[in-house]
């Protein structure tokens, strides 16, 4: 960084290093701590900041209009941090072409931040001290001093929140291609309105947020049972995976016994899911309350009464009104619970109405790798027996 005439310039992380100054990694390795400390320090205790410019060689070749990063009135009407977030995605996107790679290109390019003040006014508010000599220092975290980008340590990757996952989020949405990550390729996390993005731009985005540094692909990896995976379901999102992707792993006989030990299970729900944590782990994340009352009120509305699909037993013949109905209960019947992939979305087309003992026999059956054909209702529907 350099002060000079009442502005700041920050020079870029990238470009080749000199002797003698940080080793093999860069002149400015602590650009985004350093990007975001300016700003948040040059207002106080008054706004002092005019304009904000692209300021690299190859930039100062385009007008300045074409280089304007923001000015006064930008951080007038808006915070800090949402002015910052539009900056980002102007340097990013700035000289790329339609054709050029996502990790190619000047992405973190020359700033020059012009000030109404002094250049001691500006020491004092940055905090600033001068510097006569570089010396090598260890990178972020202890990983090293190589210009390779190690694995980042799960103590540093659990850091990340979800108030850095919505700030990644936004900036996405507020067009930043997140230039360092390619596009989804894999697998896609989708928040609940069901928009889609790729794990490594929200999560990388979502690092550097809580991080303070330039993530990159080497610092974190994505997959099944990976921190990220992880962070990102924690913080309500979905993962899903591409159609050549591996499905989500079943869980393990420990992980789902202690699921089924933490579900409290209604009285009907007890009756055929006890001893079954297969079914119980799907209980207590994704079934909705109301699936089976809608279910069996359409069956009534379509047959007149209700009666098991696989046996044909009429229990509100046997037992009467109001006890009889606590027989029937709702089976996954397309896609097994066990199949289901998060985000997976039930119709009622896809539910069988089975009393408790079918229903028992048949996740037995499943859980033994054998088949039960539940047959087709002997009644047509609107008929009444």
């Amino acid at each position: 960084m350099t002060i000079q005439d009442g502005g700041i310039v920050l020079h870029s992380r990238s470009g080749r290093p000199r002797s003698g100054h940080l080793g093999s990694r860069g002149r400015n390795p602590d650009y985004v701590a350093a990007f975001d400390a300016i700003f948040d320090r040059l207002d106080i205790p008054h706004a002092a900041i005019e304009r904000v410019l692209l300021d690299s060689a190859p930039a100062r070749a385009f007008p300045e209009d074409e280089r304007l990063l923001a000015t006064a009135s930008d951080f007038a009407a808006d915070t800090t941090a949402v002015v910052r977030t539009r900056m980002r995605a102007k340097m990013r996107a700035f000289g790329r072409s339609d054709d050029m790679p996502a990790n190619e290109g000047n992405q973190n390019k020359k700033v020059r931040i012009e000030t109404s003040l002094t250049d001691e006014e500006i020491v004092q508010r940055l905090r600033a001290v001068p510097v006569t000599a570089l010396t090598p220092t260890p990178s972020f975290s202890g990983i090293g001093t190589s210009s390779s980008v190690e694995r980042l340590p799960v103590s540093e990757l659990s850091k990340v929140g979800p108030t850095h996952i919505r700030t990644a989020l936004e900036r996405l949405d507020a067009g930043d291609p997140a230039s360092n990550f390619d596009p989804s390729r894999d697998y896609d996390v989708k928040t609940g309105d069901g928009h889609a993005y790729s794990p490594k731009k929200v999560f990388g985005l979502a690092l550097e947020e809580a991080l303070g540094i330039e993530a990159r692909p080497g610092h974190f990896s994505v997959g099944w049972g990976t921190p990220c995976f992880d962070i990102l379901e924690k913080a309500g999102m979905w993962i899903v995976p591409k159609s050549t992707s591996a499905a989500r792993p079943k869980p393990s006989p420990s992980e789902l016994a202690d699921a089924s030990e933490s579900l409290v299970l209604t009285d009907e729900e007890r009756t055929w899911i006890e001893g079954n944590p297969k079914i119980a782990a799907h209980l207590k994340k994704e079934r909705q309350p109301s699936l089976a009352a809608e279910k069996r009120a359409r069956f009534i509305l379509d047959h007149g009464r209700l009666f098991c699909e696989h046996c044909q037993l009429d229990p509100v013949e046997k037992y009467g009104t109001e006890a009889g109905v606590a027989c029937i209960e709702i089976h996954h019947h397309r896609t097994h619970v066990a199949d289901m992939q998060a985000g997976h979305k039930t119709s009622l087309d896809d539910l069988k109405c089975l009393c408790a003992n079918c229903h028992r026999v048949l996740h037995r059956s499943l859980s033994l790798g054998m088949a039960f054909v539940i047959e087709p209702s002997a009644l047509a529907p609107g008929t009444n027996q």
